[in-house]
């Protein structure tokens, strides 16, 4: 929580902040025309190539989970049932 709303910025901040946002001492930059860009270079990249999703593996993964959760379903009613006996017995 900021408890003084006037507080003075340091330098750093405030170079920064002036920089990001145009004020200050110089809020003009001179814009070079000069093109930036590079000819893409397609020799030394990593490039990931990730797997393409089946719907055979997309099937059967949710079969999968399907079964885990109805297996946690199953195992979490038990312990439900067990806890609810116990406070029970403890009233």
């Amino acid at each position: 929580m900021i408890t003084n709303p006037h507080q003075r910025l340091d330098n750093k901040v405030f170079s920064m902040a002036s920089t990001l946002f145009g004020f200050g001492e110089n809020p003009f930059k001179e814009v070079s025309n000069t093109p930036t860009e590079r000819p893409l270079q397609l020799s030394g990249r990593i490039i990931a190539i990730y797997p393409a999703i089946i719907e055979e593996a997309f099937s059967s993964t949710m079969d999968n989970y399907r079964k885990y959760i109805a297996s946690y379903n199953f195992k979490t009613q038990a312990e439900n049932e067990l806890i609810q006996a116990h406070n029970n017995s403890v009233k």
